[in-house]
């Protein structure tokens, strides 16, 4: 097709981003002559996003919460056209705290045989830490594969207790 006589914007909306969780998207234009180049003037991304002026592209991790507007501009190599401009709104929001989704089943433990299991979480922003306590003598846990495994040593009735912080509060 024929390019429009100005620059113009063709992203009409920017996704959702997540507070400590990386974050993607592109502001996309078309203009007559040259390359493009892109800005966001006004009060500007939120923290921890940047913007890459030659293709567009918006990368980053955010560091606050909250609903930005921003000013976005689209130019070409004409200094005689005006340039494209759009407002956009950018939302970024916190993720509730991490919850653990997935419990072991430790109904099927017994003395001296292999036992695995898993445990899972949803929420959070940014690295989970995992901790576990009362298992058994003879099991594991690995707080980075999140598995419980080895060979129960001992016989009886254990409560053993996941953990999973996200830090900012603690969730079990």
């Amino acid at each position: 097709g024929i390019a429009p006589e100005n620059p113009t914007f063709i992203t009409g909306s920017l996704p959702a981003g997540e507070l400590g969780n990386q974050y993607s998207a592109w502001l996309l234009g078309i203009g007559r002559e040259g390359n493009l180049t892109y800005s966001v003037t006004g009060n500007g991304l939120p923290p921890g996003l940047s913007l890459d002026a030659a293709s567009g592209k918006i990368t980053g991790m955010p560091t606050q919460p909250g609903r930005f507007a921003l000013e976005c501009v689209v130019d070409d190599s004409n200094a005689a056209t005006p340039p494209g401009t759009r407002k956009l709104d950018l939302a970024i929001i916190d993720p509730p705290p991490p919850s653990i989704t997935t419990e072991p089943d430790f109904g099927q433990a017994y003395l001296n045989y292999a036992f695995d299991a898993s445990v899972g979480a949803s929420g959070g922003f940014g690295s989970l830490r995992w901790s576990m306590s009362g298992l058994p003598k003879g099991l594991s846990f690995n707080p980075k594969t999140r598995t419980i495994s080895g060979h129960p040593k001992e016989a009886g009735e254990f409560r053993p207790e996941a953990k999973v912080t996200d830090g900012r509060e603690d969730s079990d």
